[in-house]
């Protein structure tokens, strides 16, 4: 298995925190972010950001939104930007990375820059 990038594993273990998950139910292994579900599943299950049943559950009800995008027409990147009820605007390389991004400003972890 090849590990995430350092941005998706740190939000990704972040987002876990924001979700209300004890740090011992938290499992990072090999690049990636596990969390222990025992009310639902009675087993781990992988926590990625960028999996859109992850990120759309964020929007809406949690006053996450989606601003805008931006295009770099020289590299021909394009950033995300999404919004917490707060004001906090978070950009990410995808769009449930920004919306993740938002959640974790929103419920107190922030990536610290």
């Amino acid at each position: 298995m090849t590990p995430w990038p350092d941005d998706v594993f740190d939000c990704a273990v972040r987002l876990a925190r924001s979700l209300g998950y004890a740090v011992s139910h938290v499992w990072p292994i090999d690049g990636r972010v596990y969390v222990y579900c025992p009310k639902n599943s009675r087993d781990w299950r992988e926590l990625d950001p960028r999996d859109p049943s992850v990120w759309s559950a964020l929007i809406g009800p949690h006053d996450v939104s989606i601003v805008s995008s931006h295009v770099d027409m020289l590299t021909y990147t394009v950033d995300w930007f999404a919004r917490s009820r707060n004001g906090i605007a978070a950009k990410g390389k995808t769009i449930g990375l920004a919306v993740c991004e938002a959640y974790n400003d929103l419920k107190g972890h922030p990536r610290r820059r």
